[in-house]
């Protein structure tokens, strides 16, 4: 090999490199990118949701009953079924971030016995505003 050929694939790897930069970095690119970024981040928190409906779901099983003035009591956690989920500050040089807002509930059943109670609808006692942040890590948004 020669230096001439050598400088020759030294110049075209960089040209090739300064082109594919331009792509990554151009408007059209991150338009697209932050698109199905976007897609993916709604999915993983519909999927998201769903574990905290199970988390729910096992919450309503193991309510803890305790005697009161009107019988029994028992509380348990739940959460909102509408939720907000947001792509922060696309950006795309840096790692996607992105956040799930929804609110928690602290939920309470009364009755004159724990049947009763079950079948009255629980009363909100508490509400939580939460918000949980994600990265997206490579292929995955992760916590």
């Amino acid at each position: 090999m020669n230096s001439s050929n050598d400088c020759r694939r030294l110049i075209r790897a960089f040209l090739v490199a300064s082109v594919l930069v331009g792509v990554v970095t151009s408007p059209v690119f991150a338009e697209g990118r932050e698109e199905q970024l976007q897609t993916s981040l709604d999915q993983f928190c519909d999927m998201w949701m769903g574990f905290l409906r199970q988390r729910e779901t096992d919450n309503k099983a193991k309510v803890a009953w305790r005697a009161s003035a009107e019988g029994v009591e028992g509380e348990f956690v739940g959460y909102d079924k509408k939720f907000e989920c947001r792509l922060s500050n696309f950006d795309p040089k840096a790692v996607p971030v992105g956040t799930i807002k929804y609110l928690e509930f602290k939920y309470r059943h009364r009755g004159a016995s724990t049947t009763e109670a079950l079948d009255n609808r629980p009363k909100i006692i508490e509400a939580t505003e939460v918000t949980e942040i994600f990265r997206y890590s490579k292929t995955k948004w992760v916590y």
